[in-house]
């Protein structure tokens, strides 16, 4: 039976005092299935952007998850960003969505347009969900993206200046991916965060044949991950080297950048070489980070016999990586707790399961302290449910119930002796306060208090009683008198 109550001001004491614990400390409850979470991810090879052109993006790996949607999962690995699909520039791509779960991949379209070709580029996807009453196993991805190309070519598209057969650039073995995940973070009933994260690589990146080489050392990861509470967002920077005509290696920092200049035959190449920027847009329980690039390279190109006329002029972001995720506070409760959403009292103790979790009590157990008595019948008694003595005189709530004493108060006859002492101990009345033994335990004698002994499970050892005391002392004063007299007699 359903029954509302008010908890008792000692009891409400306590569950505000733990209510007011920090979240860093105690943790957040994490939000059962069904839950609504989301998660994202765009990495792209490289982002070419060409006088007043369009950008062209070639290699994506694009992921979407939103539990409350349908699909509630979505992979794609594509040739292109799919901000051009629809368009008649050779768009191609591989998808996954889920439900149910499901993969696909193979090669992918070559790209041929606006003087940016690449060539032999695959993708690979895949994509899970459990429904909304269910997660999918720990370590599987609910999203999955990667594209891999083995030759990106970046030409001049606007003029016919340059040397024939001459690259802008030219970008070798490079692979971006994308994964939203379910991970666990250590709460109950395998509570889970969100994470996104979003991968780049390039194996070598080289411009004008070679007079300049770009080495970014390790792929540059970008995370997001929100656990309901915060979100958060992170940046592994790869380490960035950049070879000039001269043979000079210049490593990128924040405040150093790469400034070159190449001659081509009656042109001049002004490139700069940056390192691109990294924005944490996380917001509240969202993380999201953006990265406009691993590496940002300007390159300007004029004619020497036109006195120093702009030819052409490119942008090119190599690597732009982008993650979000956002979790409901506490992260995603994957194990149900066992409790039936049909009943909100699951153990029948007379508290709701709503007001267990406020209390900390087992909404499966009715009596969580196993002390004899329900959890809402030590509520309504104004007991603490989480701890069997709630009076601490060694005998539990359950017990005082049953002999009538007052669980809520040790000495409940008020005779110098507590209720476990009388019971357990001395075999008195804890509701006869004539019989306290407090000449011998507890309670005082001449003003002088004498604790309650300890329970040790072994019977104590009593020395002889004050009568006896006193005659043995008299004893031995007679005793010393009398070998007094005979000493002096001889």
């Amino acid at each position: 039976m359903d029954r509302k109550r008010s908890l008792p001001s000692s009891l409400l004491a306590t569950v505000l005092a733990v209510a007011a614990v920090p979240l860093m400390a105690s943790g957040a409850a994490a939000d059962p299935l069904p839950a609504d979470y989301s998660g994202s991810t765009d990495a792209d090879v490289v982002n070419v952007a060409v006088d007043d052109l369009a950008d062209v993006i070639v290699g994506s790996a694009e992921t979407d998850v939103d539990s409350t949607a349908g699909p509630a999962s979505v992979a794609v690995a594509s040739n292109l960003d799919t901000s051009l699909a629809g368009l008649s520039v050779g768009f191609d791509e591989f998808r996954a969505e889920a439900p149910p779960s499901s993969s696909d991949g193979g090669d992918l379209a070559v790209v041929d347009i606006a003087g940016v070709s690449a060539v032999a580029l695959a993708g690979d996807v895949e994509a899970n969900f459990a429904g909304a009453d269910a997660c999918v196993a720990e370590g599987t991805p609910l999203a999955d993206a990667t594209t891999t190309a083995a030759d990106v070519d970046i030409a001049e598209p606007v003029s016919d200046l340059l040397p024939d057969g001459l690259l802008v650039t030219e970008l070798d073995a490079a692979e971006t991916s994308g994964e939203v995940t379910l991970v666990a973070n250590g709460g109950a009933n395998d509570s889970r965060d969100v994470v996104s994260t979003a991968t780049g690589s390039i194996e070598s990146t080289s411009l004008f044949g070679g007079e300049v080489t770009i080495d970014i050392v390790s792929p540059a990861v970008v995370t997001a991950t929100s656990d309901g509470a915060d979100g958060t967002a992170t940046y592994s920077a790869p380490t960035v080297n950049v070879t000039g005509p001269d043979g000079t290696i210049t490593m990128l920092t924040a405040t150093t950048d790469a400034d070159l200049e190449v001659a081509l035959l009656g042109l001049t190449a002004e490139v700069t070489v940056s390192l691109g920027t990294f924005t944490d847009l996380s917001d509240g329980a969202t993380g999201e980070g953006s990265l406009d690039g691993v590496v940002t390279v300007d390159i300007t190109v004029t004619a020497d016999d036109l006195v120093s006329t702009e030819v052409f002029n490119t942008t090119l972001e190599l690597l732009p990586l982008e993650a979000v995720a956002l979790a409901p506070e506490g992260g995603v409760e994957c194990e149900a707790d066992g409790t039936d959403p049909d009943d909100p009292d699951s153990d029948g103790d007379g508290l709701t399961d709503d007001e267990e979790d406020d209390l900390g009590t087992d909404p499966n157990d009715p009596d969580t302290d196993g002390d004899g008595l329900d959890d809402g019948d030590e509520v309504d008694r104004g007991t603490d449910p989480l701890d069997p003595d709630t009076d601490d005189d060694r005998l539990t709530d359950g017990d005082e119930v049953d002999r009538g004493t007052d669980p809520l108060d040790p000495d409940t006859d008020d005779g110098g002796v507590n209720d476990g002492q009388e019971v357990l101990d001395d075999g008195t009345d804890p509701l006869d306060p004539s019989d306290d033994q407090t000449g011998t335990d507890g309670g005082d004698v001449g003003g002088i208090p004498i604790p309650d002994r300890i329970d040790t499970g072994v019977a104590p050892e009593r020395g002889p009683t004050l009568p006896i005391a006193l005659a043995m002392l008299f004893g031995l004063l007679a005793l010393a008198g009398t070998l007094v007299i005979r000493r002096q007699g001889r």
